[in-house]
């Protein structure tokens, strides 16, 4: 019996050490892509009409600030922008405040050093307009920058957004590769349907990115106005995408995939095909880790207590509890016995007892 009692742990041992892949989601508990609603040069419209409406949603955007528009300077004087006051609430409500630069001159057509003021002093003046959030987010004026713009915007800022992608490209950003300093951005404007900014949101979804929709008036003069009934039925339709999509502001994204890109998550083989994963350092943040195995596997957590997990196919999805660094993967041994077939397992209680030799012993041996 011991010899026999040996054989079955060793088959069941066999049949457990399968090949786990395993890979850490950028985006919280459920979501599958990210989109983050911006909008440029600071219109009246952004405080009275963009931001109660996406409240409504329970969505927060990104508001790119032309300092001169906010104190109605220069080219600005005949051009109104909302209140200061307004904007600060915002800020109070979600909102992120980014920079729009200065003057909202191209930052490739001038000197060097006038480059680098226009950055440097928007970003002071907008962290002091709203304290108790750094100012991480740009959007570069005219959706241009070169090199030597985006190097001197990664000093002051986190996030650099550009324009549409060349013809061909997926409208989205890959959270894993492209540069948060030279993001991607899909154009909402007069003319089309909430229709075409949906099917950009499906393929975000598709392709598992981040898409950067840039808005400008709504219901009011200027360049690439929209209709407040578009917008409010785009949002409806992200609202019903119920949570598969991460709708945040830019800055809260480009934060999350910056810690994310640090994550290190290992694999160590144990006893009884289970397998231990770790990450460098506890996480704060809900992760979501998906792993393809086949077979009813659980996840338990330091304690082994067993995590809730999602199937689909042959994968399986569950989020790291936050503040361990580790979790145990542990495979099905009951289905790899009867994987096997009990008459397969009978064919080797009846070999020959020198076809055990091999077992033969303690466990331990």
């Amino acid at each position: 019996m011991p010899a026999r009692a040996f054989l079955i742990s060793a088959l069941l041992c066999g049949m457990a050490a399968a090949q786990v892949e395993v890979s850490l989601l950028p985006w919280p508990a459920g979501a599958e892509a990210a989109l983050s609603l911006t909008f440029d040069d600071a219109y009246p419209s952004h405080t009275a009409v963009a931001m109660p409406l996406l409240e409504a949603f329970g969505f927060r955007g990104t508001f790119y600030l032309i300092v001169d528009r906010l104190f109605q300077r220069g080219k600005y004087e005949d051009l109104p922008s909302a209140p200061l006051a307004d904007w600060q609430e915002g800020f109070r409500r979600g909102h992120e405040m980014g920079s729009h630069t200065w003057t909202h001159v191209g930052l490739d057509t001038i000197s060097a050093l006038q480059m680098q003021e226009e950055l440097r002093a928007a970003h002071q003046v907008l962290e002091g307009l709203f304290p108790g959030a750094p100012v991480t987010s740009l959007a570069y004026p005219f959706s241009r920058a070169d090199t030597a713009v985006m190097q001197e915007a990664a000093r002051y800022y986190l996030t650099g957004r550009l324009g549409p992608p060349p013809a061909g490209e997926p409208p989205y950003n890959d959270p894993a590769t492209d540069q948060l300093i030279g993001l991607k951005a899909f154009f909402l404007c007069t003319g089309e349907t909430p229709q075409s900014w949906n099917q950009a949101a499906d393929q975000t979804l598709r392709g598992g990115g981040w898409l950067v929709e840039a808005l400008h008036p709504i219901d009011e003069l200027g360049y690439c106005q929209v209709r407040e009934e578009d917008l409010e039925a785009h949002l409806d339709y992200l609202a019903g995408l119920g949570g598969r999509i991460w709708v945040a502001p830019v800055g809260q994204v480009a934060a999350r995939l910056v810690e994310w890109r640090t994550l290190r998550l290992h694999q160590t083989p144990l006893a009884g095909g289970q397998v231990l994963l770790a990450l460098d350092e506890p996480a704060d943040e809900a992760w979501q880790v998906v792993f393809t195995v086949a077979g009813s596997w659980r996840v338990l957590d330091p304690e082994g207590h067993p995590l809730p997990l999602e199937r689909a196919g042959d994968s399986l999805r569950f989020v790291w509890p936050s503040g361990q660094a580790a979790v145990t993967l542990e495979p099905p041994l009951i289905t790899a016995v009867r994987a096997l077939g009990w008459g397969q397992l009978k064919s080797f209680f009846l070999v020959p007892a020198p076809d055990f030799q091999v077992f033969s012993g303690s466990p331990g041996r």
